[in-house]
């Protein structure tokens, strides 16, 4: 009569089996089965969702189509299967259409042994390994759309993200535009300094920001630090009278994506703000 191992993930310290010449019964036979049978459940368990190859999402568009695509997977493991794309695969719109301002997820999961991808709202896990609530759908990136409603163009390798701040003309990635002095003053790294239409996503408080500060009349300076780290200083950005710079760095925004500045002016100048990616 035959029995069936069931699995339970384990990792034993040794697997015992009969010695040489020791008499073989059914317990000392299905006893390592079973430790074997349970490493493999732990294995199984351990491996699901590694990735090899991928993350790595963009956009080529120039800001008015809803094309993203992720890079080929050399290997995904999901439950009991490898899984890989050997070409860029375009992610599916949920629907058929992308929202406007709003954030999405891209994830890849196992449709009939097949590398299938998922574009949806549902943020992932805590760890950005799979969709919230599942183990079958691995995180690959994320990305958000315009005012237009298209994808903003992009790349992201590894979770370090960069917009295409070039192709910017319409001030989608301005999250500040000041011309007067103020001392440590909140700015929410969104689009017009908006709730709701932030440029850095939920999950992260990692953002890389481009300031230009110009000067007309005098000295201007900018400084820029992560809320509630009082009196510290960030980043120093400091002009001469006549001058216009820019320069761009990461900074740690708080849990609502703030960070602060102060601004000193002469007679008159302006610092302008832009996201231009994040780290995940």
């Amino acid at each position: 009569m035959t029995t069936t191992l069931t699995e339970t993930a384990t990792f034993g310290a040794s697997v015992a089996v009969p010695a040489t010449g020791e008499a073989r019964t059914a317990a000392s036979v299905q006893t390592p089965f079973q430790e074997l049978t349970n490493r493999t459940a732990w294995t199984k368990g351990a491996l699901n969702g590694l990735l090899v190859g991928g993350r790595v999402l963009y956009s080529d568009t120039s800001g008015s189509a809803t094309d993203v695509f992720v890079s080929p997977i050399t290997r995904l493991v999901l439950g009991s299967r490898v899984l890989s794309s050997a070409s860029a695969t375009e992610a599916p719109l949920p629907g058929g259409a992308l929202a406007a301002e709003t954030w999405y997820y891209v994830y890849g999961y196992d449709s009939s042994g097949v590398l299938a991808l998922e574009t949806s709202t549902t943020a992932p896990d805590a760890a950005l390994v799979f969709k919230s609530g599942t183990t079958t759908h691995r995180y690959l990136g994320c990305f958000r759309t315009s005012t237009g409603a298209a994808a903003l163009p992009f790349r992201s390798v590894g979770g370090r993200f960069s917009y295409r701040a070039s192709w910017d003309t319409a001030s989608e990635l301005q999250a500040l535009l000041a011309t007067t002095g103020v001392s440590a003053t909140d700015v929410i790294l969104a689009r017009g300094g908006t709730a709701s239409k932030e440029l850095i996503p939920p999950h992260t408080r990692m953002a890389r920001v481009q300031s230009t500060l110009s000067a007309t009349g005098g000295e201007a300076t900018a400084t820029f630090l992560t809320k509630g780290d009082t009196p510290g200083t960030t980043i120093r950005q400091e002009h001469a009278d006549g001058i216009q710079a820019s320069q761009e760095f990461t900074i740690e925004t708080d849990s609502a994506r703030t960070v602060q500045y102060a601004l000193t002016l002469g007679s008159t100048g302006s610092l302008t703000l832009r996201v231009v990616g994040f780290e995940e």
